[in-house]
């Protein structure tokens, strides 16, 4: 039987995200210390998430002290960590909020396909993104935004126009990402 390359879709109804990753035969192996490095080290209290969230990820095979804090936004936390023994990668969302009433999700991919694609994750209006990356490359359309962002920059600083440009890109700790819209019209 002929193996098909495969797009895997993962819906997380509470938070209104879609993570998009992609499966590839030919990718390297994988670990998740080599994604998170962070993992190498001792859990710190911000790398830990509330209660009511890790039920979420531990019901996904995941183990509560093996998170670590990837970044935020202004509406959400983000927290990587390993599942399954390490066979998939898991990204948790905890929204702004207090307690049950924050926002949550989780998102995972195979770790064939965290070393194919990343994991992406969009919100539902299209004003958030964020993608954690393989370890030996960035993904070509991530790669593009980046090349784009800077040249919007330079061009509005050559312009001296003190506008910003109305997506933003930036690393906020290795291999992951996260891109912010400014809600500015085209």
């Amino acid at each position: 039987m002929r193996k098909r390359r495969l797009a895997l879709f993962c819906l997380v109804p509470t938070v209104g995200l879609i993570a998009l990753v992609g499966a590839n035969q030919n990718v390297p192996e994988l670990s998740a210390e080599q994604i998170i490095p962070t993992l190498n080290q001792d859990q710190r209290a911000i790398d830990k998430t509330p209660e009511h969230v890790s039920k979420m990820f531990v019901a996904m095979g995941g183990d509560p002290s093996q998170t670590r804090f990837l970044g935020q936004s202004a509406s959400a936390s983000y927290y990587g960590g390993p599942a399954n023994d390490g066979d998939k990668m898991c990204i948790q969302i905890v929204g702004v909020g207090v307690g049950e009433d924050q926002e949550q999700g989780v998102a995972c991919t195979s770790m064939t396909g965290m070393a194919a694609a990343g994991l992406r994750i969009d919100s539902a209006d299209g004003s958030e993104t964020v993608w954690l990356t393989p370890v030996e490359s960035v993904p070509e359309g991530l790669e593009r935004a980046l090349e784009e962002q800077a040249d919007a920059q330079s061009r509005a600083s050559s312009q001296a126009s003190g506008s910003e440009p109305e997506t933003v890109w930036e690393e906020q700790s290795p291999h992951f990402y996260v891109k912010t819209s400014n809600g500015g019209e085209k």
